[in-house]
């Protein structure tokens, strides 16, 4: 299991690490103390459960939970805060669970005998395509709408999403987004490319009976292998 505890105190977090370990060694865990600390480790690692605090220093912890609950693939998220007025909140934004400050060994123990139990479900409508995806624009974080999505791509170890106008970059790989968009508007043409069916602008042969799509600000190739099944997606 890796985790994320994201608080601004350095204490707090040093506490939470120590009764994690105490119950759970073999478990990895990072640490931020800032939304911008927290969202940077999001999106360059794989995570699957967050710690998060509600009161950071000129930020809210429910501000990256509802990014957390944007993205494809999010991890399972806790609250552990001193302020209890807002666990509607939390649950409205899906945590699993909310722990209160001072934290207690017994509770912290009750919380990861449910992490258990909920990392030995398989997630229902895992593969099913969300609305947003959380995306890198400069220090920023963008919540790209998947209907201005043209193309993803996979170029020297980053992925990229293409909308009509720019392109940003996304720590979900090529693989996960060809998987959670099988039954959308979006195909794989090629090893490296996913397009948007209805954003292609012109369809031209190219070499070895293969061809050459142009979007907005984009070329595609099709490759050979995967020129039947775009052929057969758009019936020619």
């Amino acid at each position: 299991m890796h985790l994320l505890l994201v608080d601004d105190e350095p204490l707090a977090r040093d506490e939470l690490q120590y009764l994690i370990h105490n119950q759970r060694k073999d478990w990895q865990i990072e640490e931020a103390a800032s939304v911008e600390e927290a969202l940077t480790v999001l999106l360059s690692q794989k995570i699957d459960l967050v710690f998060l605090d509600v009161q950071l220093v000129g930020e809210t912890g429910l501000k990256i939970a509802d990014v957390i609950r944007q993205m494809p693939t999010p991890p399972l998220v806790v609250f552990a805060t001193a302020y209890q007025e807002y666990a509607l909140d939390a649950f409205n934004l899906d945590a699993v669970d909310y722990i209160m400050k001072p934290f207690e060994e017994d509770r912290i123990e009750q919380c990861i005998q449910k992490i258990d139990q909920l990392a030995k479900r398989p997630q229902a409508g895992s593969k099913a395509s969300p609305k947003r995806f959380p995306v890198q624009e400069g220090e920023a974080i963008v919540l790209l709408d998947q209907a201005d999505i043209q193309a993803i791509v996979a170029e020297a170890g980053n992925t990229l999403l293409y909308t009509s106008s720019q392109s940003y970059n996304s720590s979900e790989t090529l693989k996960s987004f060809a998987e959670k968009l099988a039954d959308q508007d979006f195909l794989q043409v090629h090893r490296s490319y996913i397009v948007r069916l209805s954003a292609i602008k012109r369809i031209e042969p190219y070499f070895n009976q293969t061809y050459m799509l142009s979007l907005d600000q984009l070329k595609v190739p099709v490759s050979r292998s995967y020129t039947k099944i775009f052929r057969d997606k758009l019936g020619f």
